[in-house]
C-alpha cells in the first residue's frame, strides 16, 4: 500500500512538472504538504532509511533533549529511535510557509501517536527547506514538545 501511495504521489509530482501548467502555479506551502505527506508515510512504514533520504547531504536535525544530529547516517538513526520508542505515527500541520529563491521555511505542530491511536507528544517545529536538483528537502529542523515537563521526584 505504500509503495502505492508514494508511487503515486512521485508520479503526480512528475506529471505536475512536465504538464502545461506551470510549477509556479503550485505554491510552497502545497509542494511542502506533499513532501510532508510523503515523510508521515516513510514514518508511519518504520524506514528510517527513507526518511534520511528526504534531507540534505548536510542537513542538521535539533531535536529536544540531545546535541545536534548531523547528517544522513545521524538522521537515520534518531528516526529508527523515534519509530523503536514507540512513536508509530506522526502528523504533521503546516502553519506557515514562506519561500526564499531555493530555500523555504516552514513552521507548524507536530502530534505523535503510539500504535494504539493515542496521542503520546504534541508540539512544534520549524524547518528550513532547501530544493535540491527540483525537490524540496529538509535541511535544518528543530522540533520539541509543547507538553510540560515531567519533574523527577
Amino acid at each position: 500500500m505504500l509503495n502505492l501511495s508514494l508511487g503515486a504521489f512521485l508520479l503526480a509530482l512528475t506529471c505536475l512538472a512536465s504538464a502545461d501548467v506551470p510549477r509556479q502555479s503550485l505554491t510552497v506551502e502545497d509542494e511542502i504538504n506533499a513532501a510532508n505527506s510523503v515523510f508521515m508515510e516513510l514514518y508511519a512504514s518504520g524506514n528510517a532509511a527513507a526518511l534520511a533520504e528526504l534531507y540534505t547531504e548536510d542537513a542538521v536535525v535539533l531535536a529536544s533533549n540531545q546535541d545536534f544530529v548531523t547528517g544522513k547516517n545521524e538522521i537515520q538513526a534518531l528516526m529508527q529511535n523515534l519509530i523503536d520508542s514507540g512513536l508509530k505515527s506522526i502528523t504533521l500541520i503546516t502553519l506557515e510557509a514562506e519561500r526564499f529563491d531555493d530555500t523555504a521555511t516552514e513552521m507548524g505542530r507536530y502530534i505523535f501517536e503510539n500504535k494504539e491511536g493515542q496521542i503520546v507528544d504534541k508540539g512544534k517545529y520549524l524547518v528550513i527547506w532547501k530544493l535540491t536538483d527540483g525537490q524540496w528537502k529538509f535541511h535544518r529542523d528543530m522540533f520539541n514538545s509543547s507538553e510540560p515537563a515531567v519533574q523527577s521526584q
